[in-house]
Formats: structure tokens, sequence, C-alpha cells
């Protein structure tokens, strides 16, 4: 078996730009390296930036961020046609043979061609780059430009061209085991001047054909000394392969049960939404928050439905999570932390009557055999753990930020009570002390008692709260 390491992605050498990554859900963009200006191509086979400014702004969005004044997006590229190779729609990638790709040219059937990329964080107090593994490809054939059918051209960036070199290939990866990544896997850091693959994960390989690991940039891709044992690491990471290119981040929808006005101790506490948190309360440790699957969730949106009198309603719709595993359970956070929805101003899934401001989420509900709309969702998504179909999906991201711009600030929840569809017996007025016990019980740990419980507090607070703070 060869492998080699093959950098890819608009860097500040081509394009001037880097695109975006989330360190804290490995979540990033593709953005490919742009065509030399004045490029001619077949019709119908030109991608131009524009192409890519819905996936932009989606990902910007995804975060309560803007694309040009936060992600600094250089609005000159829009206009330029871009050398989209890798194409991860084709599962291709092509390459100058006798030069940068000579040793690409060389490989067999299941050869492996690992792709990397220098992302910018997300996080402003980040200076340096993000040198990740993006992508893999097992060769299935690597075929010569000229020898490509006029019907396939428009499969990769060397093929779409009119003008093309004499030694240009195209690879063809096997479909099943290549793909984007879907979340990045870091490998880099800046190390005698320039950045590098991190000295663990050269022993951990078995070496590289370049001094030191470096991978800031190179006339030829260095190749892996012992694919073997990176292949095996690379299993042990445990990320899906993505037959497309920038696939939007997946939303999974947790239906939040109501208040018990029956119980004087009810206070409904998780989601701490102050806190971008949830499940350190273990209430859905045994389906979507279990801990031997939790991983799964990393990268995906949770998308919060409470019931109520006026229907069940999308109080939350959170950017992309990032999964904390504690000794007892798993919990999932966010950034920002921008409060939920009010119950009465949050969009509405579903109501008894099938009123909805989600049709296509309405019709993914409408086989469930029982008496009412918010009946069939509730059997529906109370222990679902799967995605929502992408169209579901980008409905419900659409219309959520539509629901945002139309309602504005007003709509946000001042306190966690307000996005309940009423005030719980006990309203927990000290979130933070809450927070930070369920985190100590999370992990084992025995949460401090303040005092003893007196007579009166008892009265006050009902008798089942020993392990917390009176008030």
């Amino acid at each position: 078996m060869k492998a080699i390491l093959v950098r890819i992605g608009v860097d500040h050498s081509y394009g001037r730009w880097n695109a975006p990554a989330d360190p804290a859900t490995r979540r990033f963009l593709y953005v490919p390296i742009p065509e030399k200006p004045g490029t001619r191509f077949h019709p119908g086979c030109k991608h131009v930036y524009s192409d890519l400014l819905p996936s932009i702004e989606r990902f910007a969005a995804d975060y309560s961020l803007d694309a040009v004044a936060d992600l600094r997006w250089p609005q000159l590229l829009e206009r330029r046609a871009m050398h989209l190779d890798p194409d991860f729609d084709h599962l291709t990638y092509g390459d100058v043979g006798n030069r940068r790709g000579s040793h690409i040219r060389e490989m067999d059937r299941g050869d492996l061609i690992v792709f990397y990329a220098g992302l910018r964080s997300l996080r402003r107090q980040d200076r340096q780059l993000i040198y990740a593994l993006v992508g893999l490809y097992v060769v299935d054939e690597v075929v010569s430009v000229a020898d490509v059918a006029e019907r396939r051209w428009n499969e990769n960036a060397h093929t779409r061209k009119t003008k093309r070199g004499a030694f240009d290939i195209v690879v063809r990866a096997q479909r099943g085991c290549s793909g984007q990544f879907s979340r990045f896997l870091p490998i880099g850091e800046l190390r005698n001047g320039a950045y590098r693959v991190r000295e663990d994960l050269l022993e951990e390989w078995g070496g590289l054909t370049v001094r030191d690991g470096f991978i800031q940039r190179s006339a030829r891709p260095p190749r892996f000394i012992n694919p073997e044992r990176f292949l095996a690491w690379l299993e042990q990471q445990n990320v899906e392969l993505l037959e497309s290119n920038n696939t939007p981040a997946p939303v999974v929808l947790v239906l939040l049960r109501r208040p018990k006005a029956s119980n004087p101790n009810e206070m409904r506490s998780d989601p701490f939404w102050e806190f971008g948190s949830f499940g350190c309360t273990g209430c859905h440790s045994t389906n979507l928050m279990n801990i031997r699957r939790a991983d799964e969730l990393a990268g995906a949106r949770f998308g919060f439905a409470q019931g109520g009198p006026s229907g069940v309603r999308l109080v939350k719709l959170t950017p992309p999570v990032s999964v904390i595993k504690h000794a007892n359970l798993a919990e999932v956070r966010w950034e920002p932390t921008v409060m939920p929805f009010r119950y009465d101003s949050a969009p509405l899934l579903i109501d008894n009557d099938g009123r909805t401001d989600f049709p296509r989420l309405r019709r993914l509900i409408q086989d469930v055999n029982r008496p009412t709309w918010a009946g069939c969702f509730c059997s529906r998504f109370r222990s679902r753990r799967r995605f929502l179909p992408d169209k579901v999906a980008e409905e419900v991201v659409s219309i959520v930020a539509r629901h945002e711009q139309a309602m504005g600030p007003q709509a946000r929840a001042q306190g966690y009570a307000d996005a309940l569809p009423y005030v719980p017996p006990h309203v927990d007025g000290r979130r933070s002390e809450t927070y930070m016990e369920f985190i100590a019980k999370a992990n084992g740990k025995q949460p401090k008692r303040v005092r003893r419980k007196t007579k009166a507090c008892r009265s006050r607070c009902g008798p089942k709260l020993p392990k917390r703070r009176c008030h």
C-alpha cells in the first residue's frame, strides 16, 4: 500500500483567505483554491465562488456570525472561478502527473490519498492556523485527462477546462470508503518556525518523507513511510466520510417534558440555556444522550421542542454542539449562549389541530397513529436520536432564522422559566450553583452542602432536596 498527504483548500497564498473551522466541534468549511484569471471552461463546467456563498453564510449563521465582518470572507472572490479539486461530490482528484503528482500517477487500486488544509479558528484569540486532515480517498483508478470521456468532463477541475496539461491525471476514488471528513482531525503545530505534523503523530504514523513533518508548503506532497500504521490510527478516530462538498450541520429534535405541577420540588432545570449546556441532569441518558453513542452528536444542531397548552413549539435551535463526556454521563455544549425564545413567542412545530410553521415536518409525522397531531409529534420524537432528513432540517433552519429576524430580541426569554409553557412550582434562583452541582455529580463527586436544612426551609422548599442549597 502507498499513501500520500496532499494539501488542499484556499489559503493565504491561493485566495488570500483561510476557510473557517470550529475547534469545539471540529466542524469546518471546504473552500477550494481559485482558478487562474482568464481560464476558459467547457459549457456548463464553470464553478464560481458565489456558488459556495450559501454554504459560507449558513456556516456563519449557525454561530450567529456574519460572513464578511466576522469570517472576513473576501467578496472579490465571488466573481472568480474556483478550482474545485478534490470534488467530493464526484470523488475525484486531479493533478499534474509529471511534477507535483508524479507519485500519484503511480498509485494503484487501494492506495490512499489523505487531504489536509490550513484552517482559521472561529475563536478570535487563536492566532495560529489549524492544520488538519479533512478527507480521504481510497484509489479506485488513475486515468489520464486525455482519456476522460466528454460525458465525465464535469467531474473534475482538470477536465472542466478547455486547455489541459499533457500530463494531467484524474484519480477516481472508491465509494463507501472515501470522502470528506464530517469533522477535521487536527495534526499540526507551529514548531521550529513552521507548521509541522505533531511529533506524537509522526511517531504513531511511522513518519513522513519530509524533514521534521514539514507541511506548510511543499513542491511535492509528502508520503507516509508506513501507510498501515497511519490507517490503523485513522480507524481509531471514528470519523464519518461524506460523499459531498460542505454538507450542512445535521439537526436533531429533542422533546422537553412539561413541568409537573403536582411536584412542589419541580424546577425543570435542563437545558441550562445560560451556560449553553444540555444533558448534565441525566434525564436523556438512556436514549439521545447515551454516553456510549454521544460522540455521534458532535457537530449537530439541537432543536428543543417544548410542549404546552398552545402546541409543541421550537424554543431553541442551537449552534453546532460539542460533546463533553463526564464520568457518569454525556453533556453537549454550544456557543454563543443566546437565550431561547419565550414559549409563547417560539415558532409552532405542531398543535392538536395540525397547525404548523413547518409543513415538511408535519408530513414526517402524518403516518403516526395517534388521535392528535401533537400526540403524533410526541410519539415520533420522544426517544428519537436520528437526525432530521436533509430537506426537513433545511426547512427548520430557514424558518427559525426568519422567525428570529421578524420577532427581534423581545421574543427572547429573560429567565429559563420564560421558555416553559407555565411557571414550575419551584423556580430556581441560583442556576449557576445548580449547574455546578449537577456537573459534580456527573463526575462522581458529592456536592458540598451549604448548611443543614431547617424545618422552615423544608416547609418552603419541600422534603426532597437534601443535597441542594436552600433559599
